[in-house]
Order: structure tokens, then sequence, then C-alpha cells
């Protein structure tokens, strides 16, 4: 025997009497059941196990409407053996970017190939992602995306990656708006 389990959810942001997005998850579940009865019978005969495994089933598939979710994500930081390079690494690695971010800064201004410094406009998107500021991040991922595009030679999978991280980005930035949204933060 088989029934379905569906939930409807509506998101209401504080102080709103209409709801800002909803969304209908479904599960089914299957038990052994010879009995033949109306859905109102057939709840009590349902094991609670079965209920509770379908409840957190649709409880997980939920999550990722609601901001914030934990994701992981996964960053290439460009390295060369110059000092600059070698210690703006090493402040990111003791996790102090915006030290990071001041080496790589003084090494972006002094590079003339436009492949390195593209690649180094992306150590900067990220040492700015990691201090939170998503908004300037974005702004060095487009300016590495452009010098790459600019550089000689073929840079496919540098490409790909820039425009992945800067997809990211950008839905990043779409969530933080959404969570500011759902916490009523002008």
């Amino acid at each position: 025997t088989t029934t379905d389990v569906k939930m409807s959810c509506s998101v209401y942001f504080k102080g709103n009497e209409t709801p800002s997005y909803s969304f209908v998850l479904q599960d089914t579940l299957y038990f052994n059941s010879n009995i033949y009865c109306d859905s109102v019978q057939m709840y009590d005969l349902i094991p609670n196990y079965l209920v509770k495994e379908a409840a957190a089933y649709i409880a997980e598939k939920a999550v990722p409407y609601f901001i914030p979710c934990w994701k992981r994500e996964n960053r290439i930081l460009y390295t060369n053996h110059t000092s600059k390079m070698k210690e703006a690494i090493a402040f990111s690695k003791a996790n102090n970017w915006k030290e990071a971010g001041e080496k790589w800064k003084e090494a972006y201004a002094i590079e003339k190939n436009e492949k390195n410094k593209s690649l180094i406009a992306n150590n900067l998107a990220i040492a700015s992602e990691m201090q939170d500021d998503l908004e300037t991040a974005l702004k060095y991922a487009e300016e590495s995306k452009e010098l790459l595009g600019k550089s000689k030679g073929k840079n496919e999978e540098e490409n790909s990656w820039i425009r992945s991280y800067i997809f990211s980005l950008k839905k990043r930035i779409s969530n933080n708006l959404l969570l500011n949204k759902q916490l009523s933060v002008d």
C-alpha cells in the first residue's frame, strides 16, 4: 500500500501579510497492508516511523528554500615565486585576508602580463569575499574575466572557472538580499 505525503510551505517576511514565496514538496510512503480504507482510517494504520521518515525527508528537501543555507565552495588561489605573492599566500593561510589582499594589490599594481594580472584579480576577489565584501569581490572577479579575455593564448580552464566564480558570487549577493529581507534588515 502507498500513500502520498505533501507539504505546502509559504514563506512570510516579517511585517508582510502576503507570502513572499511558496513551494510544495511531496513524498510517498510505502508499507505492507491488506486493509483498504479511507485516508483518515489509513493514518491510524500507518506506522509512526514511516510518518517520521517522510517528515524528515521533506524537511531536508525544504532547507535550501531558506537562507542561510550552508554549502561548501571551492576557491582557487593563484601563486607564483615572487616575494609579494609568497607573502600574500602566507597571510591567506593564516586567515589574514586583509593583509593578503594588500599584498595582492601591490603585486597587481606592478604586474604587466594580462593573464597574471587576471589571476591576481581573482585572488583579490577571494580576499574580498573572505572579508564578506561581496560587491568588491564581484568587481574583481569581473575584472579578472575581462583581463583574461584580453590575454593571449588559450585560457579555457581559467575562463570556465572565473565564469563559475562570478555566478557563485552573484548568487551569494542575491541570497544575502533575501536573508536581509527575512531578517527585516535594511
